[in-house]
């Protein structure tokens, strides 16, 4: 707080002399007075001097001046614009206190000018935050003012070999304000083509590259923001030929025709794909080019490399349905060519029925004597020789059916080896035809609803007269079919002689 000189040496004084005693306060602090041992004060004079007349301790008592205070207060120009802080915040300051000013704009629309003393212009400080000790009281204005934004734009071409980029308007630095339209341009070179622009940027000390959507080789901004565009150039393809395929059918009542492109647009060397769907009664028959009578192609699903522009027609036809016959025409041929046997040997074990078509049917459906020949066709043979009505039926696809009645000559075991080749010695000149040959009897035919007629087939013939059935009863009949047994017994054994003259 201070010092005190003497003006002894050794502080020695002889009685009765004089002492000059001297306080020296340090900076900030100031003498107060002078106490002895006791503490009492012997005097508030510095220098102190007085008459030695015993020994004395004197203390130089000091205390710290006390600071001056001062009044601080700073505020914002505009406080739309920004605010203002002070560290530390308080009434007053004594005089040497540091105070720390800052001032933050509201956004980055707005920047800190400088402090200014209140109601002057005078620029206390452009330092922010702003720290001074205080010697005095102070009202501070910490101005802001609008940004005027203005940013780096930057173009580039990653080859120049490929192609330049220009920009309008161009500007020494590339600085632009706010708001300011620009219009950059790639122009490639021969042999090659723009594709986009880049956006450059960088991300944890890496290049970072955005396509720009939708921006052509000429794109138009405004200056909004730093930025640095690239052009992106590339080799020009070589231009591809395209051909175009052209199908149709020559009768769409018939069928329709497709192909896997709907533009029927194939690029040279692709593979086109076409379909022919045929309707129900209608088949497809094949691909013709135009112009052409050969076909390309007979598959409906018809695969090419397209090598011109080409056009096909799908050919259809209508379906040929084969003839099914009725189960009347099925008889008709069995007995026309005598398809079953007009004679079974003795120990023959089965009587064998022709066959029909697919999807028809033949079997025995009676038999006159019974116990000989069975409806399975079993054949039991006789002691002698017998005749078998067999009535045969035949049923077509349609469930129609048709009956016929034929004569089998079944031999028994009492046979003879060579039979009288002539039993009817006396034939009549048209006797030779009169019996059945190979299948005699009655034809029946049927219709779809079941119902039948019946008529005689002689020698093979459809020709015959209608007649009923022998198990009726009828007298007249019964006369009738033996007059006909007989007859065509004598024609059986001239049948035999026939044969045999032949052999």
């Amino acid at each position: 707080m201070g010092t005190v000189t003497i003006d002894s040496a050794d502080g020695s004084y002889k009685k009765g002399e004089k002492a000059e005693v001297i306080a020296v306060a340090n900076e900030g602090f100031r003498f107060v007075n002078w106490t002895d041992a006791e503490g009492n004060v012997i005097s508030e004079s510095n220098p102190y001097v007085f008459e030695v007349t015993k020994d004395l301790d004197l203390t130089a008592n000091f205390e710290k001046i006390p600071a001056e205070k001062y009044t601080f207060s700073v505020a914002a120009n505009d406080e739309k614009m920004g605010s203002v802080a002070v560290e530390p915040q308080q009434d007053t300051y004594e005089a040497g206190t540091e105070i720390k000013v800052s001032a933050v704009p509201v956004s980055e629309d707005y920047e800190f000018v400088g402090f200014t003393k209140k109601g002057t212009q005078e620029i206390v400080s452009k330092e922010n935050p702003y720290v001074f000790q205080i010697q005095e009281n102070m009202e501070l204005t910490a101005n802001f003012k609008e940004v005027e934004h203005s940013y780096l734009i930057y173009v580039e071409s990653p080859d120049p070999q490929m192609g330049t980029v220009t920009m309008d308007p161009a500007n020494e630095g590339n600085i632009y304000k706010e708001g300011t339209e620009i219009t950059v341009k790639a122009e490639p070179k021969d042999g090659y083509e723009f594709t986009q622009w880049l956006e450059v940027t960088e991300a944890d000390g890496e290049e970072v590259l955005t396509p720009v959507e939708g921006a052509q080789a000429e794109y138009k901004f405004h200056a909004e923001s730093d930025r640095v565009l690239r052009a992106e150039f590339r080799l020009a393809p070589v231009p591809e030929t395209y051909y175009r395929v052209v199908v149709q059918s020559n009768d769409e009542n018939m069928g329709r025709v497709s192909m896997d492109k709907e533009d029927g647009t194939y690029k040279e060397g692709a593979t086109a794909s076409v379909k022919a769907e045929a309707k129900e009664r209608f088949e497809f028959v094949g691909w013709k080019e135009k112009g052409q009578t050969e076909y390309v192609s007979k598959n409906a699903e018809y695969q090419f490399k397209v090598t011109k522009n080409i056009e096909l027609t799908g050919e259809f036809k209508a379906v040929e349905v084969p003839h099914i016959p009725s189960a009347q025409e099925i008889l008709d041929d069995i007995l026309a060519n005598h398809k079953i046997p007009s004679e079974v040997k003795a120990g023959t074990e089965t009587l064998v029925l022709p066959e029909v078509p697919e999807g028809s049917k033949i079997e025995i459906v009676a038999v006159n004597p019974e116990g000989i020949i069975g409806l399975d066709g079993k054949v039991t043979t006789p002691e002698n020789d017998t005749d078998v009505i067999v009535t045969i039926q035949v049923t077509d696809t349609n469930g129609a059916t048709a009956k016929a009645d034929v004569k089998v000559l079944v031999r028994g075991e009492k046979a003879d080896p060579n039979p009288d080749p002539n039993p009817n010695p006396d034939p009549g000149p048209d006797d030779d035809h009169n019996g059945n040959d190979n299948n005699g009897g009655n034809n029946n035919t049927g219709n779809n609803g079941g119902s039948s007629n019946s008529g005689s087939h002689n020698n093979g013939s459809t020709s015959g007269s209608h007649s009923q059935s022998v198990q009726t009863g009828d007298n007249a009949n019964v006369i009738m079919w033996a007059v006909l047994l007989v007859a065509a017994v004598a024609v059986v054994g001239a049948v035999v002689i026939i044969r045999r003259k032949k052999k």
